[in-house]
């Protein structure tokens, strides 16, 4: 032992001692040192390169995501689907610029001015461009992106490659389906182009980690290579973006294999770097964030030298104070790691405190929140003060939400994934939000749930932008009045559902047509060239159009034309908003032919009650002057010719009245079939046995209420018109029935009215009638026959005649296939009223006849037809008079003989105040018009006696014994 002890007391041995201890022992604590810390130190990279990874790969994920969503909703657009559609196979009709594509060129360019895009376009199943937006566009290697989208029906990404080498762009496409389906598979695609350097720069900027420099990168596998898109190339002074060759080993490789690990790997330079890998969820790409290995290295290196020069320090200082030594370095070992721990937990709240979307972390419970960074404060307004340690629920997420969430994070335990969600969301100030929610589950290595981070991204605006583009196309689609859009050549671009239910053309037969296929010929070519100066010089055009369906029938619009110009007023289309005015119009006519057939009524009426009572002195005086004349008279023979032209014109002023619903009627019940029977026979004889008449009456017809006298002459009447249409023979068919009228038969013939009725049609196989005969058939004087040959009053009596009875007439007619006339009279249920035979004797009698009549002429005609058979008459103007001549007859009153029409007092009220004074009195009316004839509208009660102007002797006379005999005549 003495030779040691020699060695220590030597100054240079003991150097060389501790020299050898200090290296012996340095080497067993670099030996022991290297593997923890290296452990500890990649424990470190690891945590961080994998957190970098999941917030780029969820970054650009949402980036492309919104993209793929605005080209989905620009590929819904209907107006894209028509114009795909039309384009799939065959020859273009015209240019690829031009055309049906120019409306969406507004729509294209202003999704990609708003979204920041380089370009936006519509291509057809063949990668032929249909729209575009104003950016130009190398349709090279997009082409492929086209065909894989009309291959595989899905969204697809495709990376090309510019004329100078560089790939710098991302193209996004979309299928495009037609609007029903009706093709199979995409009949287009929408494309948008985004700028990488724009849109992934910040996303992917480099940072540094502990000292040493990070890099991420987009990487995707491009045919035989895989291309890398790195901010730190641009940094390095090359193009940010480019094309390696795909080996085994490289850090890209792995990640644009769909890749999720971490690991040491060689990056696009070969250099030896430790990366993590991510696939991006739904595309066919990675992420990569990667250091240098020479960098981590070195840090392990410097950490174990730290340690081995305090080391050595110690074991130089302390070699007789062993423990004090180890003490030291254990304490040093403890302090380092806990630095380490320190600075990773600060570096990731960092991370999460910048994060550019919001990032919420609750603890497992999710009943309290945790962290809260800055982009959260920001979107829901709270403060991080203000909602740590409260429960996100009912905070700013309904409590709805929670089983979702819970969902979500027990889905993205088993299958590896996590799903996005929108959510709608409260802030602090009240309004409603909606959010793109991703809920990622922390673990400790243990695989615990140790908290829960939401990332959240406030996508209101881009959803009511989406929804006010829905409502817009749904108001389009839904609005009352057809719509049109051409282009600046007048070729149709949309159309919406109201134009094909109208016009009959669906929206694929008219998308590439000229509106002009609805002309119906009714207007002049100045008429169009004068909308067209209208529109062209950039001003509306407003009018009426006459136009045709697609199955020929005519309809009238009301149309607004208006230039839609861009932002220069350059006119770029036209709009046409056009509403149907078809029934109003014919309404407005069937308004107008009332309201002349009124005034023709009124004319009529006006003059028939003078133009009777003249009729009646004519036949009257004929009459009384026949009878005391010799039939060798040789004046005779002329009056007999006078009385007979009073008598037709006596005829022909009943037509008129009957026409304009002024002649006084007294309806009855009526058995329509017993009527129909009763005037068969005189049909039968007045059309000749070259017609056939059959007769079709149902059994169990109802009753209804008319004039059986005028019911018979709208027979006659008819039946004489189907005779005329018939010169060669025919049959004609008189048909009754029972018919419910409904509203839609209603709507369908103005006039009808809805409740029971009872039906006549009268059908002939005559020559039948055009459109423009229908239109005036039943105006008074209207006739298709020669001159000479009919007055045109019959079918103005009929429809006056079914008018009054409060019916309605209809007629359906086709030139060469005949006419149907279809009367409809209101149905009753009351048994018939009973016709008494008529008297047949003319007789007189001895009876006082009070005469009150304003016409003194047709006064002395009644005088002198009463006198001469015996009767005492009293006569009076007016009413007052025929009152106060009663009053001074002391004798009993049997006939009141009064017009209806006096001036001052009429004929009812004078027989009511008669009647009143002389109660047994009978009175007989007689007027040959009055508007006010009865207090129904010129409809007496059967119980009511009429004499109707003009009369003749006989017909008074015949009458007044029949009323004093109350005989019903």
């Amino acid at each position: 032992m003495k030779w040691y002890f020699g060695i220590l007391r030597h100054r240079g041995a003991f150097a060389l001692l501790a020299l050898g201890v200090v290296v012996l022992g340095g080497g067993t604590a670099a030996a022991v040192l290297w593997p923890t810390e290296r452990r500890h130190v990649l424990n470190d990279v690891q945590s961080s390169l994998n957190t970098m990874a999941d917030d780029r790969a969820y970054a650009v994920r949402e980036l492309v995501q919104d993209a793929a969503s605005v080209a989905r909703t620009v590929a819904a657009y209907p107006t894209v689907a028509y114009l795909a559609e039309e384009r799939r196979g065959g020859p273009h009709p015209f240019p690829r610029d031009e055309g049906a594509a120019s409306h969406l060129n507004i729509l294209l360019s202003t999704v990609a001015r708003e979204s920041g895009y380089r370009f936006a376009g519509l291509f057809d199943t063949r990668g032929v461009m249909l729209a575009h937006s104003d950016s130009a566009w190398l349709l090279g290697e997009s082409v492929a992106a086209l065909r894989a989208v009309i291959a595989l029906d899905t969204t697809v990404l495709a990376l090309p490659s510019l004329p100078d080498g560089s790939t710098s762009t991302l193209l996004i496409a979309v299928p495009v389906h037609a609007e029903r389906r009706t093709s199979p598979g995409p009949v287009g695609a929408v494309l948008v182009a985004l700028d990488l350097k724009r849109e992934f720069f910040n996303v992917l900027h480099p940072g540094r980690n502990e000292g040493h420099v990070v890099e991420a990168a987009l990487v995707a596998a491009d045919r035989d290579s895989i291309f890398v898109f790195s901010p730190s190339l641009l940094l390095d002074g090359q193009t940010v973006d480019i094309h390696i060759p795909n080996l085994e080993g490289r850090a890209v490789t792995a990640a644009a294999s769909g890749r999720n690990t971490f690991g040491e790997f060689l990056d696009y330079r070969g250099t030896p770097v430790f990366a993590a890998t991510r696939k991006l969820p739904g595309f066919t790409w990675g992420i990569v964030v990667k250091t240098d290995r020479a960098h981590v290295t070195g840090e392990i290196r410097n950490r174990v030298l730290t340690i081995l020069f305090a080391l050595s320090g110690i074991v130089i200082a302390l070699l007789g104070v062993a423990y004090g030594v180890w003490r030291s370095a254990e304490a040093a070992y403890r302090d380092s790691l806990a630095r380490s721990q320190a600075q990773s937990a600060e570096r990731l709240r960092l991370q999460i405190e910048y994060m550019p979307i919001a990032c919420v972390v609750a603890n497992p419970r999710l009943d309290a929140i945790v962290e809260w960074n800055q982009a959260a404060e920001r979107i829901f307004g709270y403060t991080k003060e203000e909602v740590i340690g409260r429960s996100p629920f009912g905070l700013m997420v309904p409590e709805r939400a929670r089983a979702a969430i819970e969902s979500d994070i027990a889905t993205s335990n088993r299958a590896g994934e996590i799903q996005a969600r929108f959510e709608q969301n409260m802030t602090k100030d009240g309004r409603t939000i909606f959010c793109r929610w991703t809920n990622v589950p922390l673990r400790d290595e243990n695989g615990r749930l140790v908290a829960v981070m939401g990332m959240a991204q406030d996508v209101t605006a881009q959803r009511e932008n989406e929804e006010q583009l829905r409502l817009l196309l749904r108001a389009v689609d839904q609005s009352p009045a057809s719509i049109v859009m051409t282009d600046t050549r007048a070729r149709i671009l949309y159309v919406n559902p109201k134009f094909e239910a109208v016009t009959g053309y669906t929206a694929a037969e008219a998308i590439g047509q000229n509106p002009r296929m609805l002309q119906s010929g009714s207007h002049p070519a100045d008429f169009y060239r004068q909308m067209w100066e209208t529109i062209t010089s950039g001003q509306i055009w407003r009018g009426e159009l006459h136009n045709r369906t697609k199955d020929g029938r005519l309809f009238r619009e009301r149309a607004s034309i208006a230039p839609v110009t861009d932002a220069s007023g350059t006119i770029t289309h036209y709009l046409a908003i056009k509403e149907d005015i078809t029934d109003r119009k014919q309404l407005e006519d069937e308004l107008r032919q009332a309201q002349k057939m009124e005034a023709v009524g009124r004319l009529a009426g006006g003059v028939a009650h003078d133009f009777n009572n003249l009729l009646t002195v004519i036949l009257g005086n004929c009459e009384i002057v026949l009878a005391d004349m010799k039939d060798d008279d040789e004046i005779r023979r002329d009056l007999v010719e006078i009385e007979a032209a009073a008598r037709r014109a006596a005829s022909l002023t009943r037509q008129l009245l009957a026409f304009s619903r002024r002649q006084i009627i007294q309806p009855q019940i009526l058995d329509l079939n017993a009527l129909v029977e009763g005037i068969g026979k005189m049909i039968r004889r007045l059309l000749g046995e070259d017609i056939t008449v059959a007769m079709q009456l149902a059994k169990d017809v109802g009753r209804v209420i008319a004039d059986p006298g005028q019911l018979e002459q709208v027979l006659l009447n008819l039946s004489v018109n189907a005779r005329d249409a018939m010169p060669d023979g025919g049959r004609l068919a008189i048909q009754t029935a029972n018919m419910d009228v409904d509203p839609t038969f209603q709507r369908d013939h103005p006039g009808a009215q809805v409740g029971p009725h009872v039906k006549i049609a009268i059908t002939d196989t005559g020559t039948g009638m055009t459109p423009e005969v229908r239109a005036h058939l039943f105006e008074p004087f209207f006739t298709t026959k020669p001159a000479g040959k009919g007055t045109g009053l019959g079918l103005s009596t009929v429809y006056g005649i079914v008018k009054q009875s409060n019916g309605s007439i209809f007629v359906q007619s086709e030139p060469d296939r005949g006419s149907t006339f279809t009367i409809l009279l209101p149905r009753s249920d009351a048994e018939p009223t009973s016709r008494a035979p008529v008297a047949s004797e003319i007789s007189g009698g001895t009876e006082t006849i009070l005469i009150a009549e304003d016409d003194g002429i047709v006064r002395s005609i009644a005088r002198r037809a009463l006198e001469g058979r015996g009767y005492r008459i009293l006569e009076a103007r007016d009413g007052e008079g025929a009152l106060k001549l009663a009053s001074q007859e002391s004798g009993a009153i049997h006939l009141l003989l009064t017009d209806l029409v006096m001036p001052g007092m009429g004929g009812q009220e004078l027989a009511r105040r008669l009647t009143a004074q002389f109660p047994g009195v009978r009175t007989l009316f007689t007027s040959g018009y009055s508007e006010t004839a009865a207090t129904n509208g010129g409809v007496l009660s059967p119980d009511v006696a009429f004499l109707a102007k003009p009369f003749s002797v006989e017909e008074i006379a015949r009458k007044v014994r029949a009323v004093l005999d109350q005989v019903t005549p």
